[in-house]
């Protein structure tokens, strides 16, 4: 799992928004080069994204982060009907993109424009992937929802003259209503304890995926009982770990395969498959391809 750590001041500041409906067969279109943070929430069916060469499964009331660093894409066509909603924002403060969840904000390299002090400095930590919650949910639809309302008129250039000084007048409540979303989706500190053995468990996964790792595991390293642990996993992500933990090794298999000459059967053992047997049917399962023939096609498009 990776979380965005986004120090502030400055805050993030809000830029577009839009929504989406896909029908079964369609996709998203590659973006590179965006400029922004791109973030995605799926009101009900299933985005199948790939950011780089991480992908994942973006279900209903889940949100995905994206970088403007790095090219996102759909891995494979929607199975459903999909309908999601979008939503650009950028920052001018530093960020960090890590497999660590920060408690505080560390000290700043750069010299500020302003002299602000580091008590007051602030981070906050969105993760790249992530169960909306429920009791969530709603404020954060109806705030797109808003959002959109203004960005609709913004861009029919038939109607932008007539409503020009009403979206100049109404941009504080534009950054109001992001501000209130983005405060649903990070990480706080003082609350939320079950969100914080999932994210617990969560980087036991991604550290230690090569191993063998039980539920007991699980548990000791978030300090509780093993159902426990499991239950505030399944309500943060939306999937057991151990479905998490197929997925995380899926993700470093396909980055072996398509930058290394690597066997199957050594990418199978890196990644921490029992077998290469069951890394071929996991692996054609998911991608709808072997795994050398997706190499094939992975080389053969770049």
């Amino acid at each position: 799992m990776k979380y965005l750590s986004i120090y502030a001041p400055p805050y993030p500041f809000f830029l577009y928004s839009g929504d989406a409906l896909f029908r079964s067969g369609d996709r998203h279109a590659q973006r590179s080069g965006l400029g922004a943070f791109d973030m995605l929430f799926v009101e009900y069916g299933c985005l199948y994204m790939a950011q780089d060469e991480e992908f994942y499964e973006v279900r209903q009331h889940e949100a995905l982060l994206l970088s403007p660093a790095q090219t996102h894409r759909s891995y494979k066509r929607c199975t459903e009907e999909t309908y999601f909603h979008w939503l650009h924002f950028y920052t001018t403060a530093p960020v960090e993109m890590s497999s660590s969840i920060h408690a505080k904000a560390a000290p700043r390299t750069e010299k500020p424009d302003f002299d602000y002090s580091m008590e007051n400095l602030e981070i906050y930590t969105i993760p790249v992937h992530q169960k909306i919650r429920e009791e969530s949910a709603g404020s954060i639809y109806t705030g797109l929802r808003s959002l959109e309302s203004y960005s609709i008129n913004r861009y029919q250039d038939g109607i932008m003259k007539n409503k020009e000084s009403f979206l100049h007048e109404n941009r504080l409540k534009q950054q109001n209503i992001f501000l209130s979303i983005l405060s649903d989706v990070v990480i706080h500190e003082e609350h939320h304890s079950g969100r914080r053995i999932a994210h617990t468990v969560m980087q036991l996964l991604q550290s230690d995926y090569p191993q063998k790792i039980t539920l007991k595991d699980m548990a000791e390293a978030a300090n509780c009982h093993p159902a426990h642990a499991a239950r505030c996993f399944l309500s943060e992500y939306g999937t057991t770990p151990n479905k998490a933990l197929a997925s995380i090794r899926l993700n470093e298999a396909v980055k072996l395969l398509v930058t290394t000459n690597l066997t199957c059967e050594e990418i199978s053992e890196i990644a921490g498959f029992s077998s290469p047997y069951y890394f071929n049917r996991v692996f054609k399962k998911q991608f709808q391809v072997p795994p050398l023939q997706y190499r094939k096609l992975s080389r053969q498009q770049k």
